[in-house]
């Protein structure tokens, strides 16, 4: 019998599949007496940050790391597994088109390692697989199908424009390219971004930027491009230290999404509804097989 149970929370934290955040240098991990800042010639080191923590979330941390150890053991004792492609697919999606070495040095930072945020998500994968099984939770086709029925009102996909882009270094060269698009017959907006292009991956992808819906670009380019046709090619509009020109390739109209398009993002909707449902009821079970001694 759990001897702590009866001072532990049922909640479990929140799976942090993406990095954590970054606000300044204060967020790097510092030994205790190093001095964090200075107040009114009074210094606040890193312990003093440390003990304020433990006050406010000491308790609250312990709770979540001991219910998710037990989670993690029933896992084992259940023989579940998560493939690494499947945690490496997920860390990818969610750490965007930065570098390694980018990552690396964000988490470096914090205390953090990429090892260290695959592991936390490989044990909230397993704590979902563990409720799953415990609590027998499946979603049948019938009742995704039910559900996409019942939200078609919901389930639309907005008006998309298809664009791409050329970069350049200044506004001379942006302004003789665009002169060569317009006047040259033989032009090709996608072979001039190949060559002439200051990006790498633009040039790579011949400027394909793919599919943008409103609500995605900073207003100003918006404005621009959300008043072009199919086949037309914007003003030069400077985007950070770059000059850029764009080109809408085509425009696919609002619509409702079929029902094969949106069945496996619906299936992980209710899967994940059903999993919180049971959370609680699953961890307090499993806590109260497992011996847990609070000192």
């Amino acid at each position: 019998m759990n001897s702590g149970k009866n001072i532990l929370s049922a909640a479990l934290i929140t799976a942090l599949v993406s990095l954590p955040a970054i606000s300044s240098d204060a967020a790097t991990v510092r030994p205790g007496k190093t001095v964090m800042a200075v107040v009114n010639g009074k210094n606040i080191t890193a312990n003093d940050v440390t003990t304020r923590l433990w006050g406010l979330q000491g308790m609250q941390a312990l709770n979540e790391l001991i219910l998710e150890k037990v989670m993690t053991d029933k896992a084992a004792e259940l023989k579940i597994n998560i493939p690494e492609e499947r945690i490496d697919e997920i860390y990818k999606r969610n750490t965007g088109s930065r570098s390694e070495k980018e990552i690396d040095k964000e988490l470096a930072r914090t205390g953090w390692t990429a090892k260290d945020v695959k592991e936390r998500l490989k044990n909230q994968l397993l704590i979902n697989e563990v409720i799953i099984k415990l609590a027998n939770i499946s979603v049948p086709d019938e009742e995704v199908l039910k559900y996409y029925n019942a939200s078609k009102d919901r389930l639309i996909k907005p008006e998309t424009y298809n664009i791409s882009q050329i970069t350049l270094s200044t506004k001379e060269e942006a302004e003789n390219v665009l002169d060569g698009l317009l006047n040259d017959r033989n032009a090709v907006f996608g072979a001039v971004a190949a060559e002439k292009s200051n990006n790498a991956g633009l040039r790579a992808r011949a400027g394909l930027i793919g599919d943008v819906q409103k609500g995605q670009l900073p207003a100003e380019i918006e404005s621009e491009i959300f008043a072009l046709r199919p086949g037309q090619i914007s003003k030069i509009m400077q985007t950070g230290n770059a000059f850029s020109i764009f080109r809408v390739n085509n425009i696919s109209p609002s619509r409702q999404y079929e029902f094969t398009e949106v069945r496996d993002t619906l299936r992980s909707s209710l899967l994940e509804q059903k999993i919180n449902a049971n959370r609680t009821a699953v961890m307090n079970a499993v806590l109260q097989q497992s011996e847990v001694k609070v000192k």
